[in-house]
């Protein structure tokens, strides 16, 4: 299979963004690399209506994905951050 061919079969953002939404995972689009929310509200913008996630999608498609964990969501995030050592 050639790099062509996994590219076409990969998800777009905008589809993986569209995806959660149907799960019931608020979504809203951030930054990528530095994780800053490209809403005007953050994550208090966070949404699954699809005509939403799709117009904001079709401004930035390079955006990343913000999903809104906690009961919005049900999901739990636990984020390990490697400690230095001497």
């Amino acid at each position: 299979m050639t790099d062509h061919e996994d590219a076409d079969r990969a998800l777009s953002r905008v589809d993986a963004a569209l995806g959660y939404a149907a799960s019931g995972w608020p979504c809203f689009p951030v930054q990528p690399e530095a994780k800053t929310p490209l809403t005007q509200h953050g994550l208090k913008d966070a949404t699954t209506n699809q005509a939403t996630i799709r117009r904001w999608w079709s401004l930035r498609p390079d955006a990343a994905i913000g999903v809104v964990t906690g009961a919005a969501s049900g999901l739990v995030v636990i984020d390990l951050d490697p400690t230095e050592r001497p």
